[in-house]
């Protein structure tokens, strides 16, 4: 095992759990912290600062620098620790420092906009939920894709651009393994068993994981299911939520992030 240190990294409702529970099945030990906008008091404030990085993504918290620096210190070597963590130069510097890789999940961002909304309207817990309650379907949709921030104490849910924005630098740094929610999920979710295989190679061969092809397969066999939230992740649900307004509104907002990361090829869809 020669993992190091990794941080699955991931869009919120991209897949975080079906990317945790790859990496356990590949041998890695999962560090107990989420990354998310509850590691800190909730704020509206939610732009980093000199003295504070940003952690989560739809509604960010900000925590103190060496905070962060310490907590990302306990990992051990060949474990990871999962959320959802925004770029910046200082928080890959301190990545790098500790001799982070990073695996990132992504989804179709439009995928991301219903799994957000059916998530947040089954969590009692979520103050989004009665905001969502108290909207059309087709409007709740169109919050999720703008974002919204409910003054003077939250709830607070960035946008689709914002969100993607957070997360899409990451790619350009060689710490990182970009990893599709698509693939990975296999024929179960509507993919295809091989290209789940695949995937699982390229992870192991970004951790430097020495794996037989044996091992990935009973990988494969047992990834799909079995968590909370990932219950029945499947293919292009939008198809059957989006109206014309949807289309629109994440073509004008989103659509060539749409196209950088391949599920389109112009905003022709």
């Amino acid at each position: 095992m020669t993992a190091g240190r990794v941080i699955a990294n991931s869009i919120p409702k991209a897949g975080t759990h079906l990317l945790t529970r790859t990496l356990e099945l590949l041998g890695l030990d999962l560090f107990p912290t989420f990354l998310n906008g509850g590691l800190q008091a909730r704020s509206m404030e939610v732009a980093e600062t000199p003295d504070t990085v940003r952690v989560g993504s739809e509604w960010p918290c900000l925590v103190e620098n060496e905070r962060f620096f310490a907590l990302m210190s306990q990992v051990s070597e060949g474990g990871f620790i999962k959320g959802h963590l925004p770029y910046s130069s200082r928080v890959a510097d301190m990545l790098a420092r500790l001799r982070y890789r990073m695996v990132l999940m992504v989804r179709d961002p439009r995928d991301i906009t219903v799994s957000h909304v059916n998530w947040a309207l089954s969590r009692d817990y979520l103050p989004h939920q009665k905001l969502y309650q108290a909207l059309r379907p087709e409007d709740r949709l169109s919050a999720a894709i703008v974002g919204f921030r409910c003054e003077p104490n939250g709830p607070i849910l960035a946008g689709l651009r914002e969100r993607l924005d957070h997360m899409l630098p990451w790619t350009e740094d060689p710490m990182c393994c970009l990893v599709r929610f698509e693939t990975l999920v296999g024929a179960q979710g509507g993919g295809s068993r091989e290209a789940q295989i695949a995937e699982m190679r390229r992870i192991a061969d970004h951790l430097d994981l020495d794996l037989t092809d044996d091992r990935l397969a009973e990988a494969a066999d047992a990834v799909f299911g079995g968590t909370l939230t990932f219950k029945s992740g499947q293919i292009g649900r939008w198809r059957e939520a989006f109206t014309d307004r949807h289309r629109a509104l994440v073509k004008q907002l989103a659509g060539d992030a749409i196209v950088r990361l391949g599920y389109e090829e112009s905003d022709d869809w």
